[in-house]
C-alpha cells in the first residue's frame, strides 16, 4: 500500500508512462521535467503506467547485433579455413611433382559454397575483424537486464515533494510494451533502488490511497497493439472493458491507463467509473496507435468526491524544439557552423543537400564534416557531434548523446491563466431538470476554482417537441424565463460571495465609485451562451432564442446588485452596461480569451457515438484553429486533448448535461453525464502549457426533481429564494 505525506482528505499522484528506455525516443530530459514538475506541484508519490523498457526495440537490436556478429565470426572462419588450405597447397607443392591436369567434369555447373572464391586476408584483417565483433558484442551486453537496471539505477531521478522529500515510484510493467525483459529490469531495479521504487504486478494492480479513502486501479496493456486507430479512446476502453469481463473483484474508485500516448479524462456516468489516461515520456517514433500526447499528469483525489482533478503538463513543445538547445562549439569554423545550423532547423541531410543550402561543393561540406563525426569511444561530452548513416547516406547528430546529455531550457517567459467552469444541456423547463443540483453544485464550483468565466453550450431551454417532458406546460417563454432566473441565481451567488469578501478586505469603510466598480466587475463571472438545437426549434414560430433569457438574467443580476449596493451606500455609475457587457453571444460562438488563446463553443446537431473520444475529436477538427474548444449536446461528458505544430497543445472539454437522463435516451439504451465541467489553462505566447480539468458529478438524492405540478409563479418563486 502506497504510503504517502498526503495531508487532510486528498492525495496526489503524479502519473506517467512509456519512458522507452533505451530507445532512439528515450530522453533524460524529459524525466528531469517530469520530476520538476512533480516536485513543483508536490506529489505524494508518483506511478509509472508501464513502458519502462521499449521491449520491442531492445529485441529488434539484440537480433540484428546477433546478426552481425554471427557474420563476422563466419568471415573469420572462413579467411582461417583459406589460410590453411593454402597453406597446406603450398607444402603439397613443394613435395610433389608437376603431373598432367586432369579435364574439369564439373566444368559449366553451377558454383557452389564449397567452390565459393578463397578470401584473401591477413592476421591484420582477421583481428580488424575480432574488435568489431568485441565491440558488437559489447553493445549487445549492453540490453543484458541487470546492465539496463543498473544505467537506469543512475539515470531514473529520484522523486521529491515540494520540501525535498524523497517519494516513491510504483513501477507497473507492461507486457504488451515491457515484455518478460522489462519485467525483469524492473524488479533488478527495485533491488537497486530499494528504497524509493516499488514494482506492482505485471499487466496493472491496485493502489488503496489510504489518506483519500479511495481505490485507484492502474491498468496497462497486455495485448500488442498492431494496428493504428483514428480515435484515441479506443484502445484505452479496450483495455478497461477486458479488465472489467476479466476481473471478479468489484469495480475500483478511479481508473488510471498507461501507454497509449493519450490525454483523457473521463468522468463516471455512462462508464461505471471515471479513468484517466497518461500520455507518454519519450519523444514519439513510430505511432502504432493514434498518439500524440508527450508529457505527465498529477491525478488529485479527494475523499469527498467521485471525480478526480487532473493536471496535465505537455512537454511536447520541449521535444520539438529540442534541435535548437543543442551548444554548438565556438571552436566551429564558419561553414562548419553554418551547416550544423542547417542540421538543426532541418535535421538530417545528405552531402547533397547540405550543399545546395550552404551554396558550397559536396566535396567541401564533405570535408567540413568529417573531422566532426563521432568516433567510438570519443563521443564529446558538451555536444552531440555527428554522425553518418551508410544506410541513407545522411549526416545528423549523435542520437545516443541527445537521449542521455541533451538538457530543455524554461520555455515559459510570461504565464496566463483562464479558468472556466461551462455547463451544456440545462433543458430548462424540462421535468428531468435537475435544478436543485444547478443551483448548489455549479456556483460552489465556480467559487471553489475561482472562475472568472461561466459557459453556458446550447439547449438552455427543453423546447416544444417533446411535450410529455415538459414541466407544467411551459410555454417557451416561460422555459426562457426560468433558464434566465436559473444563470441569474448561479451568478448572484457567485458575486455576492466575491463581492463580500473583497469589501472585508479594504483598509477603510469608504472607497471611490471606481474601486466599488473594478470589484463589481471582478465579482461578477462573464456569461458566455450560444443556442442549441433545443433553443433553435423556436425559429420555426418566427423567434429569436434566448432574447428573453439574456434579458431575464440582466434584469435579475442589476436589480440584486444595486439593491446590495444601495444598501452598503455604494454607488457604481453605468451599471446596468457593466452588467450587459457580462453576458455574451459571440458570432458563431467563436471569442478570445484574455491570455489571447482562441475559444470555440459548439453544439453540434448530431448524437453521440460509442467511441466516446469521436465527437471531442471531431469538434476539435472543426475548429481548427482554435486552442479551447467547449461542446455540448451529446449528454455525456470528456476532457481530451490533442497536439499539432500550428497551435500546439489544443484542448477539448465535452460536457454532459443538467437534466437525469430522458425517456428518448431511456428507449434508446442511453446513460447520460449529468454535471457540469471545469477547465483552467495555462498558457504562454498563446500555446497552452498545462491544464487542470475535472467533472462535477453527483448521483441524484430525493427531491433532486421537482414536483411537475407546481405551477410556474410558485417555481420562479422558489428559484429565487434559493439559498442552497
Amino acid at each position: 500500500m502506497p504510503t504517502d505525506n498526503s495531508s487532510g482528505s486528498s492525495t496526489r499522484i503524479g502519473l506517467i508512462s512509456r519512458i522507452d528506455f533505451p530507445s532512439d525516443g528515450y530522453r533524460q530530459a524529459l524525466l528531469e521535467q517530469a520530476a520538476e514538475t512533480f516536485s513543483r506541484e508536490d506529489v505524494h508519490f508518483v506511478v509509472l503506467a508501464g513502458g519502462l523498457i521499449a521491449a520491442r526495440y531492445v529485441r529488434e537490436k539484440t537480433l540484428k547485433l546477433k546478426r552481425r556478429i554471427n557474420e563476422i565470426n563466419k568471415l573469420i572462419k572462413r579467411i582461417q579455413k583459406d589460410e590453411k588450405a593454402q597453406a597446406k597447397a603450398e607444402a603439397a607443392a613443394t613435395t610433389k611433382k608437376p603431373t598432367a591436369r586432369k579435364p574439369n567434369k564439373a566444368a559449366g555447373k553451377r558454383r557452389t559454397k564449397k567452390d565459393a572464391e578463397p578470401v584473401t586476408a591477413d592476421s591484420k584483417d582477421i583481428e580488424m575483424l575480432e574488435a568489431t565483433a568485441a565491440r558488437f558484442q559489447s553493445y549487445l551486453d549492453e540490453f543484458e537486464p541487470d546492465r539496463m537496471a543498473e544505467r537506469l539505477a543512475k539515470s531514473l531521478p529520484v522523486f521529491t515533494n515540494a520540501k525535498g522529500e524523497k517519494i516513491k515510484l510504483y513501477i507497473f510493467p507492461s507486457p504488451a510494451y515491457d515484455g518478460e525483459i522489462g519485467e525483469s529490469v524492473a524488479q533488478l531495479l527495485a533491488e537497486l533502488r530499494n528504497t524509493d521504487i516499488r514494482v506492482y504486478q505485471t499487466g496493472g494492480d491496485r493502489l488503496p490511497i489510504k489518506q483519500a479513502g479511495k481505490v485507484v486501479e492502474v491498468l496497462v496493456p497486455e495485448k500488442s497493439v498492431w494496428m493504428r486507430g483514428d480515435y484515441f479512446s479506443t484502445p484505452i476502453e479496450r483495455v478497461l472493458k477486458d479488465k472489467r469481463r476479466q476481473s471478479s473483484r468489484e469495480l475500483p474508485d478511479i481508473q488510471a491507463v498507461g501507454c497509449f500516448g493519450a490525454t483523457i479524462t473521463k468522468p463516471s456516468g455512462e462508464l461505471p467509473r471515471p479513468y484517466v489516461s497518461v500520455p507518454v515520456l519519450h519523444r514519439l517514433q513510430e505511432v502504432r496507435v493514434n498518439e500524440n500526447q508527450i508529457g505527465v499528469r498529477v491525478m488529485t483525489v479527494h475523499r469527498d468526491r467521485s471525480d478526480p482533478v487532473v493536471k496535465s503538463f505537455s512537454f511536447k513543445d520541449y521535444v520539438r524544439l529540442e534541435r535548437s538547445y543543442i551548444e554548438l562549439p565556438k571552436s566551429l569554423t564558419p561553414r562548419q557552423q553554418k551547416l550544423l545550423t542547417l542540421l538543426k532547423e532541418h535535421g538530417r541531410m545528405s552531402a547533397g543537400l547540405l550543399a545546395d543550402a550552404a551554396k558550397l561543393s559536396r566535396e567541401t561540406v564533405e570535408a567540413e564534416l568529417k573531422p566532426l563525426a563521432n568516433r567510438y569511444g570519443k563521443q564529446p561530452k558538451n555536444w552531440p557531434g555527428l554522425r553518418f548513416d551508410s544506410q541513407s547516406k545522411r549526416w545528423d547528430f549523435d542520437s545516443y548523446w541527445m537521449r542521455e546529455n541533451l538538457r530543455y531550457p524554461a520555455l515559459v517567459q510570461e504565464c496566463h491563466t483562464d479558468s472556466i467552469v461551462a455547463f451544456g444541456c440545462l433543458h430548462a423547463g424540462s421535468i428531468r431538470t435537475d435544478i436543485r443540483y444547478f443551483l448548489d453544485t455549479l456556483p460552489k464550483a465556480i467559487i471553489e476554482r475561482d472562475a472568472q468565466m461561466l459557459i453556458g453550450a446550447g439547449d438552455l431551454v427543453e423546447g416544444y417537441k417533446y411535450l410529455d417532458e415538459i414541466y407544467a406546460a411551459m410555454n417557451v417563454t416561460e422555459q426562457e424565463t426560468l433558464a434566465g432566473e436559473l444563470v441569474a441565481k448561479v451568478l448572484l451567488k457567485v458575486f455576492h460571495h466575491r463581492f463580500n469578501t473583497a469589501i472585508e478586505k479594504l483598509s477603510s469603510g469608504t472607497a471611490a465609485a471606481d474601486q466599488i466598480a473594478r470589484i463589481c466587475e471582478q465579482s461578477l463571472p462573464t456569461f458566455v451562451v450560444i443556442p442549441g438545437n433545443h433553443d433553435l426549434w423556436s425559429l420555426r414560430d418566427g423567434h429569436t432564442p434566448l432574447v428573453v433569457m439574456k434579458h431575464v438574467i440582466a434584469t435579475r443580476v442589476y436589480e440584486a446588485i444595486a439593491d446590495l449596493l444601495n444598501a452598503k451606500g455604494y454607488y457604481v455609475p453605468h451599471l446596468m452596461g457593466l452588467v450587459n457587457g457580462k453576458i455574451v453571444e459571440p458570432e458563431n460562438g467563436e471569442f478570445d480569451l484574455p491570455s489571447g488563446l482562441r475559444v470555440s463553443v459548439m453544439h453540434p446537431h448530431m448524437s453521440r457515438a460509442k467511441t466516446t473520444s469521436l465527437r471531442p475529436q471531431e469538434m476539435l477538427e472543426m475548429a481548427a484553429e482554435s486552442q479551447l474548444v467547449v461542446g455540448a449536446n451529446f449528454h455525456v461528458s470528456e476532457h481530451l486533448e490533442m497536439w499539432d505544430a500550428h497551435l500546439g497543445q489544443r484542448v477539448c472539454l465535452e460536457l454532459g448535461t443538467i437534466k437525469r437522463g430522458s425517456a428518448f435516451e431511456d428507449h434508446k439504451l442511453k446513460t447520460v453525464d449529468t454535471g457540469v465541467g471545469f477547465i483552467r489553462i495555462e498558457s504562454s505566447d498563446k500555446r497552452i502549457i498545462a491544464t487542470e480539468a475535472t467533472f462535477y458529478t453527483k448521483e441524484p438524492v430525493e427531491g433532486s426533481l421537482i414536483d411537475r405540478g407546481k405551477p410556474f409563479k410558485d417555481l420562479i418563486a422558489l428559484v429565487r429564494g434559493s439559498s442552497k
